[in-house]
């Protein structure tokens, strides 16, 4: 094979591997905003049950002052 073939082979080898590699960077780059997307989610609903408990202690809490109180 002549070396100017050669050289236009690698070349397109490594324009190849180049295109692949920014695809996958891609993908990851998606999959890693999903996650953090799931995340969120996770962490707003957590902070959703924990604002409710207390304020079912608190109620809770008050309505044992009032009965406390009406004794």
């Amino acid at each position: 094979m002549d070396a100017s073939v050669l050289e236009e082979l690698r070349l397109r080898d490594a324009v190849a591997e180049a295109h692949f590699k920014w695809h996958v960077a891609k993908l990851k780059r998606d999959r890693a905003k999903r996650l953090l997307y799931k995340a969120d989610v996770a962490i707003h609903k957590a902070m959703a049950a924990l604002m409710t408990a207390e304020a079912m202690k608190a109620s809770e809490d008050s309505l044992g002052e009032m009965k406390a109180f009406e004794d």
